[in-house]
């Protein structure tokens, strides 16, 4: 039957106590230890060791298998010394990240609004979201390495700025490939724009869109500038391309205006070859080897001819034969003086074969000016073995049908020089010489075109 209180109360009080304060040599009794909760604690000999209690008979409270203990001097209430813990090494909180960096995280983590400060190399694998960042290279450069693209594609403006001192200006470098050539690149600028052009009220269209170079000096002290240079160099051999190109679709305008203090600035253009000029088409003017001139292509109009105060314009240089392809004929003009200049055009022909009887061309029927008031002075020259012979003529088309010829100088060694003659008629031969001397020469002529009907007021 069970016990009445009486009983049990007795039983209770005859059994052995704790005595925590004065334990008995051997007896164990149960302590709470300051930050490790309840511990079994006996003494043996002067030292006091603690046992971490579990609810398994096999098991220590930390888990392990082997029940660690710790002393303190005897009449010490509890462990001080943090490395007199038990189960130090063991690692049962996973809850929390070491130190070391061995355990990753496995959620979101948050700073609180606080800085991480003091960071070597940051490696983040992954794709990484970055808000408001600020990047400070003094302690090291911002170096992207790797072989994927790198991107910027916000929905705002980007801007790239070095600042540097005046003795020490900073760059902003966009390099394709290495100097060294152990890697290879180019630089693409794109623009891709629809607004409005807007701009100078001369439809410069300046700095409105698209890709806008400017470098500002800001009116600085004179000899300092702030220049644009554009540079392709160091090409081994002559290609068929060009090395700079330029193409527009909405015209190109080079331009040169006043400097600050209102001083003219010049456009100056050379070549070590030749300029080639061609305006009504849009292939690339025809070239050669030949260096050391311009070339003008098609339709040249010229305003104004500008000869500098005391000077006279000397050896220019222009090819006396059109159709030759020497450049060793030349017509040299000492001076140009005249209120206007005469319009001609001169051709040529030569025959070292001419029969006695047969008649040379000189200018063709299909070349020759057909409308009144159309002047040409002809010269002819024959020549056979040691003779020599010279004929001069002016052929003026005054009448409707018929060409007037005037004989203005015949000399050489025989009484014969041969007739010139033009016809513009039904049977149309143009200008012709024909051989009556007697026998077979060789002739040379012109025959220069010195005004047509168009040219008269």
């Amino acid at each position: 039957m069970p016990s009445d209180k009486n009983k049990r109360a007795q039983r209770h009080q005859t059994q052995a106590k704790q005595n925590i304060s004065s334990p008995t040599k051997r007896t164990k009794v149960v302590e709470k230890v300051a930050g490790s909760g309840y511990r079994e604690v006996q003494y043996i000999g002067d030292k006091k060791y603690y046992v971490p209690l579990s609810d398994d008979p096999n098991r220590s409270i930390t888990g392990t298998s082997s029940v660690e203990t710790a002393t303190v001097a005897s009449g010490s209430s509890g462990i001080s010394n943090h490395g007199e813990l038990g189960g130090l090494t063991n690692d049962d909180h996973s809850q929390y990240t070491k130190h070391d960096g061995s355990r990753a995280f496995t959620g979101n983590q948050s700073f609180g609004g606080n800085n991480i400060t003091t960071v070597g190399d940051l490696d983040v694998n992954g794709h990484t979201t970055l808000d408001r960042t600020s990047i400070d290279t003094t302690d090291g450069i911002l170096a992207v390495t790797g072989t994927n693209n790198v991107e910027a594609t916000p929905t705002a403006n980007i801007t790239l700025q070095a600042q540097g001192a005046t003795d020490a200006p900073k760059n902003v470098s966009a390099i394709g490939g290495k100097s060294d050539f152990t890697k290879y690149g180019g630089v693409l600028l794109e623009s891709y724009n629809k607004t409005t052009e807007s701009g100078g009220s001369d439809g410069s269209n300046y700095g409105a869109n698209g890709v806008h170079i400017v470098a500002d000096s800001q009116g600085n002290t004179g000899g300092k500038h702030n220049n644009i240079f554009i540079e392709q160099k160091n090409t081994n051999a002559k290609g068929n391309s060009v090395g700079i190109d330029l193409k527009s679709s909405n015209g190109i305008k080079i331009r040169s205006i006043d400097n600050a203090t209102s001083q003219p600035t010049q456009i100056a253009m050379y070549s070590s070859s030749h300029i080639n000029i061609k305006g009504g088409t849009d292939t690339k003017p025809s070239s050669d080897t030949n260096v050391g001139r311009t070339w003008i292509h098609g339709v040249c109009q010229l305003d104004t001819l500008y000869r500098p105060s005391g000077q006279i314009a000397t050896d220019i240089d222009v090819a006396a034969d059109p159709s030759a392809t020497s450049q060793d004929n030349y017509v040299q003009f000492e001076a140009i003086n005249t209120p206007k200049l005469m319009r001609n055009y001169t051709y040529i022909a030569k025959n070292t074969g001419v029969n006695n009887g047969a008649t040379f061309e000189i200018v063709p029927s299909t070349k020759l000016e057909n409308t009144i008031g159309t002047m040409y002075m002809v010269t002819v020259a024959i020549k056979r073995n040691s003779d020599e012979w010279q004929n001069v003529a002016m052929c003026s088309r005054i009448a409707t049908t018929t060409w007037l010829i005037t004989t203005l100088g015949q000399s050489g060694t025989n009484t014969n020089y041969g007739t010139i003659s033009a016809d513009s008629g039904g049977s149309a031969t143009g200008i012709i010489w024909t051989n009556n001397i007697g026998s077979t020469v060789s002739v040379y002529a012109t025959a220069q075109r010195i005004a047509e009907a168009s040219h008269y007021p």
